[in-house]
């Protein structure tokens, strides 16, 4: 069984541009996936990493309010880091099946205000 990822990236929200990498990946269960989120044209943003599961539930997996400042909220697999003030970094280890959604980097200026951009497909391949 493998997982397939899939993105859109560039999207224009709100002045400031979200870009998502990569735009497409296919990975085996069992092995470790990067997803990558940058920002431009803003500045000390609060940055998110949201997953849509098949159900259509929404779950945030981490967050950050600062450089090296990041929370985790996902399974204990998932690890995010924020190298940068404009990149936010989600790392998954051992890839379940459990782990199939689609994933959103997202943004705000304020803890109340969120930007999200349509992001990284992992649907299952048979």
């Amino acid at each position: 069984v493998w997982l397939k990822f899939v993105c859109r990236t560039d999207l224009n929200v709100r002045s400031a541009t979200i870009v998502q990498n990569p735009h497409s990946m296919v990975e085996q269960l069992g092995r470790a996936a990067s997803l990558y989120c940058s920002l431009e044209g803003t500045s000390n943003p609060n940055i998110y990493w949201y997953r849509q599961l098949p159900s259509g539930q929404i779950q945030m997996l981490a967050y950050s309010v600062g450089t090296g400042q990041v929370e985790d909220t996902g399974p204990s697999h998932f690890n995010a880091s924020r190298p940068k003030d404009k990149e936010f970094l989600l790392s998954i280890k051992g890839l379940l099946e459990s782990d199939t959604g689609v994933y959103y980097c997202a943004w705000s200026r304020t803890l109340r205000q969120v930007c999200a951009a349509p992001g990284q497909k992992l649907p299952l391949l048979p």
